[in-house]
Formats: structure tokens, sequence, C-alpha cells
């Protein structure tokens, strides 16, 4: 068995065994997972769109330099 298919066994998540994949501690963990990165998304999206907001002539692509707005 090559070492690769040995490490992907010991991870519950990615074992073909129904038992293990339904464990409510893998199942946590993958929902954690998925929402810390939507989270992370969001957060992102916001500080870009409150950039262009904030930032004048950002919209317009007129802002070279955000911090001095130097067009």
């Amino acid at each position: 068995m090559s070492f690769l298919a040995e490490i992907l066994e010991k991870i519950p998540l990615l074992s073909d065994t129904p038992a293990q994949f339904a464990s409510p501690a893998s199942l946590w963990l993958v929902s954690g997972i998925y929402l810390a990165l939507l989270l992370l998304g969001l957060a992102l999206n916001g500080i870009v769109g409150l950039r262009l907001l904030l930032v004048p002539g950002a919209l317009r692509g007129q802002v070279t330099h955000w911090r001095r707005g130097v067009e």
C-alpha cells in the first residue's frame, strides 16, 4: 500500500466506512471549516466593497494608490 493511502486511511473524514464519516465530531469539523471559509469570504468581500464605496474614484478605476487617493 502506498504512503499516501496509509495517511488517508487514518483520516476519519476520508475513510470509506460510513460509521466513521457520520460521526458527530467529523460533521462538526467539516461544518466548522465550511463556516470559517464562508465568513472569511464575506469579510474579504466586505472590505473590498467598503473600499469601493469610501475611496473617491475607486469605482471608476481612477485610484492608483488607495491610501492617498492619487489619480
